[in-house]
């Protein structure tokens, strides 16, 4: 038996609260809308089971204390979303993550110095 969209959305709602309906039809077509649900709400909708919302564990980001807010021009975008693509990353938040870390690793070993003037 297959379950129906209302059904698919409440699943997923139970980890992903912000998840609704249009979100859902957009998925069903990544091609034409460029979205995707991240694998824990394919999980989620394979098992067919709701997580338990008070053992369900919060999203590591939330933790986190300091929050950053940016503008972006139109080629930096494009940017983001083609390094998104390639390196199989499903939010901008571990996509600058993983920059940082590679840019701290490198400023770290001296690559970075004679830029840094």
């Amino acid at each position: 038996m297959t379950m129906t969209d209302k059904e698919a959305v409440a699943l997923i709602q139970a980890e992903f609260p912000k998840y609704r309906q249009p979100e859902h039809s957009k998925c069903k077509h990544p091609d034409k809308y460029g979205i995707r649900r991240v694998d824990r709400a394919e999980e989620i909708l394979k098992s067919g089971i709701a997580p338990d919302r008070r053992t369900s564990p919060r999203n590591a980001f939330r933790n986190k204390p300091h929050k950053h807010t940016f503008h972006l021009s139109e080629s930096q975008e494009g940017g983001l979303h083609k390094a998104m693509r390639l390196l199989e990353i499903n939010t901008t938040q571990e996509l600058i993550e993983r920059a940082l870390e590679m840019l701290f690793a490198s400023i770290e070993k001296g690559e970075q110095s004679e830029n840094l003037d």
